[in-house]
């Protein structure tokens, strides 16, 4: 479950950063850092997957990068 939940919000950060309407672009960013906050919450509760939480805070920053280039 947990690997799912890891592609869950990898799929849709990458659904937001290559969404080529710039009209859907901020509700699929919306969404990508909900499911990306979503499951920082999930992690607290459990020890290490460090990489995963590496991750997670790039993705965050790239999609607040992408939503002040829109």
């Amino acid at each position: 479950m947990i690997r799912e939940t890891h592609l869950a919000w990898l799929g849709l950060y990458k659904a937001a950063l290559l969404e080529p309407d710039p009209h859907k672009m901020p509700g699929k960013i919306r969404e990508a850092n909900q499911a990306l906050q979503e499951r920082l919450l999930e992690l607290q509760e459990l020890s290490g997957h460090y990489q995963e939480k590496i991750e997670i805070g790039h993705a965050v920053r790239n999609l607040h990068v992408a939503e002040r280039m829109k």
